[in-house]
């Protein structure tokens, strides 16, 4: 009896405790497997990154969920990571030894373009499919079968050579000796028509001395340049910027290899005084992936997956997406054979390219421009002057084929005063809140749609009333457009947890036409408000996302399909159900219901027709209680549903075991007593306790162990 109360309690916590059971690996029987191999790259000293962690976590969870479906056709995929530790010789080994299986069907990594150089020719001859991190695409155009993850070098080139010459006369270019993505960039800016005026290659191990800092402070300050290329890595940039700033120079500076918040987190960077500007490698700074958090918080991942940063979610999922699109190319391919499977990949990789065919992944959609390179966008960090914080430039460049196209920034903030009159049933909820936009190109709400506001039935109007309180053209309003909003808003209600449940209110919004783009900013996390009224709901966290929508639409008079990607931007609020009402009007008195049919077995077994007229008037109670309750209207059944249906076969099974004994013919046998009177008088009290501890964890409460563990110690039961 001990064994099985302990293995119900322990079957009770893992139910209640949110986490999905382990994906399985499905070995298919008799058939060989196909191999992956991930190139990753800790430091020297073996410390993995949370990106590398996130990498490691996510491509993990991606490929046992692969194998759980039945993996590659039939045939288990097996996943191994390499680890360079960014030595270009554990490189060389680590793509030998890969290259020597000979069921390898795909290569991921390797971000770094120096090293990726000593293994492009090895893995261009092999025609194994190879998803790179390198930008430097000029490395591997001669080979068909190697893409990369990030975006070209000429694509990084053509916005950064943009921004220059919008706002720039003359610069300085310090970066990284014999580094292969250092030299293109130095390459394309000298040919970018920007006077390069001053340029020093530092050694990777070396740091300049006093003197040559004085010497090149000096530099800067006679050639009358006004912004600072900077390629020498987050690090060795900072301490530059640190040791210039010493001697006076206040120049912006563009962190060409390294990013702006690296930069920032050293101290000698932090205390730069100019403005500092980099190209955003996870999209838009403070701008959660909004296709993303929907996977995570939908417990597709777990919650072990859900620790990491959003930056670091964006890596891993990144290259959990690239090592589906090659299995699922492989599972569209009739070939058993990995030589030929490998052909059929590398032939189906290029179809992958925009306006034509996507792979919709986890993070974003896939496809590949010119050079086999993402055809992702270019955008333009922004770290304003003495500031803590960075955030998108004013201005973007985005590339439109052969043409740089200017594309405004919008910063956009959102201070909610109240929502309220959220229905589940209806899938609409009602918010008041102050709207603020800043842009250089003085974009008004006219131009902004928002997209989940609910639509009169009569004109198919928005439901949004919009009232402009500030033009933004006094002197006081800094440019800034103040509006007041209050609107009717569409939601997409999760009720399988109800009433326990956890609802995502999004306001959402895009450019009115695709002619007209724009990005978003929303302001620092600080700076937003996170004080305001939600009735009947407790507000537990606030993100600001992102994501696109696809426009399928005819390329010409053929009828050629074409996809046009439409950006859109959400404000989101993530809302807990208050459950008191719940508790008082629901789950207290079902339990009061149970417990009164439970208590009627102890009644002598010659008062029968007393204890069937209190279980079967129990059994009728707790049916009125559930018709006579609040329920949302939901597509499948809730907790609360399964809670009273529970109780209810709960205790028509006491009915039942109560007739049961009436039948003295088979209750004198014990092998008939025994589980009765277990059933009776042990597990179901116990399967009541188990399931008053969860609706209590749930509600708030404390967790299953402490509430049961002073009472089951005297037992000698030790959870």
């Amino acid at each position: 009896m001990r064994a099985m109360i302990v293995a119900a309690l322990t079957l009770a916590q893992v139910l209640t405790s949110g986490a999905p059971p382990a994906h399985a690996t499905a070995e298919a029987s008799g058939k060989p497997h196909y191999s992956i191999v991930v190139l990753v790259s800790s430091e020297p000293n073996g410390t993995e990154s949370e990106e590398l962690r996130a990498i490691r976590a996510f491509v993990i969870r991606r490929v046992a969920m692969i194998n759980a479906a039945g993996g590659v056709r039939g045939h288990p995929l097996r996943l191994t990571f390499l680890d360079d530790q960014q030595s270009a010789a554990r490189t060389q080994e680590n793509v030998r030894r890969a290259l020597a299986d000979e069921r390898l069907i795909g290569i991921v990594g390797l971000w770094n373009s120096s090293r990726g150089a000593t293994v492009v020719d090895a893995i261009g001859a092999s025609g194994i499919p190879f998803i790179s991190e390198m930008s430097v695409n000029k490395l591997f155009a001669a080979y068909p079968n190697i893409y990369t993850m990030t975006r070209s070098i000429d694509h990084e080139a053509s916005a950064i050579n943009a921004f220059i010459k919008a706002g720039y006369r003359k610069v300085a270019f310090v970066g990284r000796d014999k580094d292969a993505y250092t030299s293109a960039l130095h390459r394309a800016i000298s040919d970018g028509g920007t006077p390069v005026a001053v340029t020093r290659h530092i050694a990777a191990d070396r740091t300049l001395s006093a003197d040559e800092i004085k010497q090149l402070a000096s530099e800067l300050k006679s050639s009358g340049v006004d912004l600072i290329c900077v390629s020498l890595g987050s690090d060795a940039g900072a301490r530059l910027l640190g040791a210039l700033a010493r001697e006076g120079i206040q120049l912006p500076a563009f962190i060409l290899l390294g990013t702006v918040g690296k930069v920032l987190r050293n101290p000698d960077g932090a205390g730069y005084p100019g403005a500092m500007y980099d190209v955003a490698e996870g999209g838009v700074p403070k701008l959660n992936n909004e296709r993303l958090q929907q996977f995570v918080r939908s417990g597709t991942f777990g919650r072990d997956l859900a620790i990491f940063s959003p930056d670091a979610l964006g890596y891993g999922a990144r290259y959990a997406d690239l090592v589906a699109m090659i299995t699922t190319l492989a599972g569209e391919s009739e070939a058993n054979d990995p030589r030929q499977l490998r052909r059929d990949i590398g032939r189906a990789l290029s179809s992958f390219t925009p306006g034509n065919r996507i792979y919709r992944g986890w993070a974003q959609d896939w496809s590949f421009a010119e050079g086999r390179a993402s055809s992702e966008q270019t955008l333009i960090v922004w770290r304003p002057a003495g500031r803590a914080f960075f955030m998108l430039a004013p201005l973007q460049y985005v590339r439109v084929g052969a043409e740089v196209r200017t594309v405004p920034v919008v910063y956009v903030g959102i201070d909610m005063t109240r929502v309220y009159n959220i229905d589940t049933s209806e899938r609409t909820f009602q918010a008041d809140f102050y709207l603020s936009l800043k842009s250089e190109r003085d974009i008004a709400v006219s131009q902004i749609e928002f997209t989940t506001a609910a639509r009169s039935l009569l004109d198919n109007r928005a439901l949004v009333s919009i009232r402009e309180l500030d033009s933004g053209k006094g002197r006081s309003s800094g440019g800034v457009r103040l509006y007041k909003v209050s609107g009717k808003f569409m939601f997409n209600p999760a009720l399988e947890a109800y009433p326990f449940d956890t609802q995502k209110l999004s306001i959402s919004f895009q450019p009115l036409r695709t002619t007209e783009p724009f990005f978003v900013q929303p302001p620092p996390a600080a700076a937003r408000d996170k004080l305001f009224e939600v009735d009947g709901w407790r507000l537990a966290t606030h993100y600001v996302g992102s994501d696109q929508d696809l426009i399928v639409t005819i390329r010409d008079a053929t009828g050629d399909p074409r996809t046009i990607p439409f950006y859109k931007f959400n404000y989101t609020w993530v809302v807990s159900r208050l459950t008191t009402d719940f508790m008082l009007r629901a789950a207290i008195p079902l339990l009061f219901i149970v417990l009164v049919a439970y208590l009627a077995v102890f009644t002598p077994r010659r008062e029968f027709e007393a204890r069937i007229a209190i279980q079967v008037t129990a059994l009728l109670s707790a049916i009125a209680l559930y018709l006579s309750i609040a329920k949302p209207s939901a597509d499948a059944a809730t907790l609360s549903d399964r809670l009273f249906v529970g109780s209810q076969i709960a205790i028509s099974l006491l009915i039942g075991l109560s007739i049961l004994e009436t039948n003295r013919a088979l209750m004198g046998r014990a092998i008939v007593r025994m589980p009765v009177r277990f059933v009776q008088f042990v597990l179901f009290p116990v399967c009541v306790l188990l399931v008053t501890a969860a609706v209590v964890r749930l509600a708030g409460g404390v967790t299953l162990p402490d509430w049961l563990r002073p009472a089951l110690g005297y037992a000698g039961i030790t959870l």
